[in-house]
């Protein structure tokens, strides 16, 4: 004869089971979050070293050009 805890004991392992796969869930969601974050600063940074290079050869041109 099963256990009177038997189906307590499986209903609270359902219970956990989904709870654990919420969280993993959850966590799944938070770390795609973060990498698209980090994505799009690297993407920035990476348009800003562009566009600081950019001026540094207008500027040395600049000065090239005045020293002729």
């Amino acid at each position: 004869m099963p256990s009177d805890n038997a189906q307590p004991k499986e209903r609270l392992g359902a219970v956990e089971s989904d709870s654990v796969d919420d969280g993993v869930l959850e966590l799944d969601e938070n770390l795609e979050g973060l990498t698209r974050r980090v994505e799009a600063i690297e993407e920035s940074n990476h348009d800003s070293d562009k566009a600081i290079s950019k001026d540094e050869i207008i500027e040395e041109s600049a000065t090239r050009l005045w020293a002729h």
